[in-house]
């Protein structure tokens, strides 16, 4: 039909379709089945209007649900274009999710598994593209890369610090210190928490009222790798302790002056 729309439904179901499987063995049967010739419009298009209804429940609030034993709801993108998306949800204002009960709740699969994107807001201080509620929230695995990798761009007007991967520890349990830090390493045989830098500070602890760092070691609390230089640097800012390839310790008064102190 031009101009207007082709199938419309009214009821508690507006439109329902069964598909069987029949013919070749290798053929789906689809319930529904919509396509567009336009470019820019959808194949299928959902939306609901009882989210504005207070005491609508859920599921009546959502544009599109689907139903399965392997997956609810599956896209599948075959643009060549950079940005192309299988499956693409949008919410305003709220969130975009999916629920298991013995699964996953959302999976991805393509050079970007799951992206997500946060709109800025006004009067809004926090627009995660992703967010994860859960034990634990956000898990990542990765079986010869990183298990789950940051990445930030210029500070814009944001208030939280720009970072790669950003961690808050609230004060809302002292029965087990853990539920109290912002982040936590730990390994069994490598290192814990690892930072480096080409030109900036590798690793920098800061605290308004208390220590900045505090460590706690069975072999040593701290080392200072030794240099391969053989004597301190030319310069450097007061507060620097240095041990040259001699394994001398050096102590910066501040500028060029040096002290030895072992």
């Amino acid at each position: 039909m031009h101009g207007g729309t082709g199938v419309s439904g009214q009821g508690y179901t507006g439109v329902y379709g069964e598909g069987s499987k029949y013919g070749h063995p290798s053929e789906r049967g689809v319930g529904v089945f919509g396509s567009c010739p336009d470019l820019s419009g959808p194949g299928v298009f959902g939306m609901s209007a009882a989210g504005l209804s207070p005491s609508a429940p859920p599921e009546s609030a959502t544009g599109i649900i689907g139903f399965g034993d392997n997956f609810g709801a599956q896209g599948l993108a075959s643009g060549a274009t950079t940005g192309s998306t299988g499956l693409f949800g949008q919410a305003s204002p709220g969130t975009v999710g999916g629920t298991s009960i013995n699964g996953v709740g959302v999976h991805g699969v393509a050079t970007t598994g799951v992206w997500g994107e946060g709109v800025a807001t006004s009067g809004v201080t926090q627009t995660p593209g992703v967010y994860g509620q859960g034990v634990p929230g956000v898990l990542g695995t990765s079986s010869g890369a990183s298990g789950v990798v940051g990445l930030t761009g210029s500070a814009l007007s944001t208030p939280t610090p720009v970072v790669g991967v950003y961690g808050s520890g609230s004060s809302g349990s002292t029965s087990n210190p853990t539920n109290r830090v912002g982040v936590w390493g730990d390994s069994d045989t490598f290192d814990g928490v690892h930072g480096g830098s080409i030109t900036g500070t590798g690793v920098r602890g800061v605290s308004t009222n208390g220590r900045g760092a505090a460590f706690q070691g069975g072999v040593a609390a701290v080392r200072l790798v030794p240099s391969t230089a053989a004597k301190h640097p030319t310069s450097g800012l007061a507060g620097d302790l240095f041990v040259d390839a001699g394994h001398r310790l050096w102590y910066c008064l501040g500028g060029i002056v040096w002290k030895l102190l072992a």
